[in-house]
């Protein structure tokens, strides 16, 4: 005797993507909810730079706050759908069609857009960081978050209407530019940071004249910084949404989570003092010579200055601290 519901496989793949899905969102989320945390104690123990470790602070715990209204409407709508409403008429999959616009859901989908909103804006952020506040490089991906961000609002404004979701005409016609346009600015930023960061670790390599950057770190700081997670992640969901594949279902709760898990890695690096910062970056004008010595001529004696430069410190340190660690030693010759 089968216990199994009478429906098709298209419906119970259906069913099962927006189940797993909902487990997998609430598994990243437990990842952000640790890194959160870890990132929180960091910026609350150092004492340098109050000022930007409270601003840090509350970026991060506004993140985590909406990310959390976000799981908790989710759970709050999937109980709703395969609890309270079991017997609805075509199962739990007709359930979240027809009632996808129900006001517990469209909290869940206007926290997405506003956590959409903070981690866009930080990425353009760290691209003017990256780019020495150069003001020309962000004007074509602040168009563009500008306009993602209009989509954004017209989606879940659409998706909350009645008898409306996320598949339904209007709101797909807007859905799918909106995912399109937010994952090309993150695949554009990504490309950006991940360039500017591998064109400055080589030009050191160059002035330095040493291996001293381990493969393993040098990804790992490509990866982070250019939030190329977020990139990957979302790129496997807007193909999925466009082609109306129910691995969509599966995908967007975790990227609800992964957009914030972005951040919140740069924001630790930050609070860690391993953060790509301006002087990373402005320190590559400073060290622009073809050796580490040089001579200059004072009072007729002719003084040899030995540079020394920290490597890490170029690289990761922090805005509030110097990145360059210079000696000088001087011998005179009659």
């Amino acid at each position: 005797m089968s216990y199994s519901p009478q429906e098709s496989s298209a419906e119970l793949w259906l069913e099962r993507a927006n189940f797993v899905g909902g487990y997998l969102g609430a598994m990243t989320y437990a990842v952000h909810a640790l890194l959160f945390f870890k990132c929180a104690f960091i910026l609350l123990d150092r004492r340098s730079s109050p000022k930007s470790n409270l601003r840090w602070l509350v970026y991060v715990s506004l993140l985590f706050v909406v990310a959390t209204v976000q799981v908790g409407a989710s759970i709050k709508f999937m109980q709703m759908t395969w609890i309270d409403n079991r017997n609805f008429p075509g199962g739990p999959a007709m359930y979240i069609q027809m009632v996808f616009s129900a006001w517990i859901n469209t909290v869940s989908n206007v926290a997405y857009v506003i956590n959409n909103f903070l981690a866009d804006g930080l990425l353009i952020y760290r691209i003017w960081i990256f780019w020495s506040y150069n003001y020309y490089v962000v004007i074509f991906p602040t168009l563009v978050f500008l306009a993602s961000t209009a989509l954004s609002i017209i989606t879940a404004y659409e998706a909350a209407q009645p008898n409306s979701n996320l598949s339904t005409t209007v709101a797909f016609n807007f859905g799918v530019p909106y995912w399109s346009i937010s994952i090309a600015l993150n695949v554009i930023i990504t490309l950006m940071i991940a360039g500017r960061i591998i064109a400055v670790r080589k030009e050191l390599k160059t002035v330095l004249q040493n291996d001293y950057t381990t493969p393993y770190d040098s990804v790992l700081a490509t990866i982070i910084e250019s939030a190329a997670l977020y990139s990957v992640t979302g790129l496997v969901y807007v193909i999925s949404y466009a082609r109306s594949s129910s691995f969509q279902y599966i995908m967007l709760p975790i990227l609800g989570q992964v957009m914030c898990i972005a951040p919140v890695l740069i924001i630790l690096r930050v609070a860690s003092g391993r953060a790509f910062s301006k002087s990373t970056v402005a320190t590559i004008s400073a060290i622009h010579f073809g050796d580490t010595t040089g001579e200059s001529s004072v009072n007729g004696n002719t003084t040899e200055d030995a540079v020394t430069v920290d490597p890490e410190k170029i690289l990761f340190s922090p805005p509030s601290q110097s990145t360059l660690e210079i000696s000088s030693s001087s011998t005179g010759k009659p």
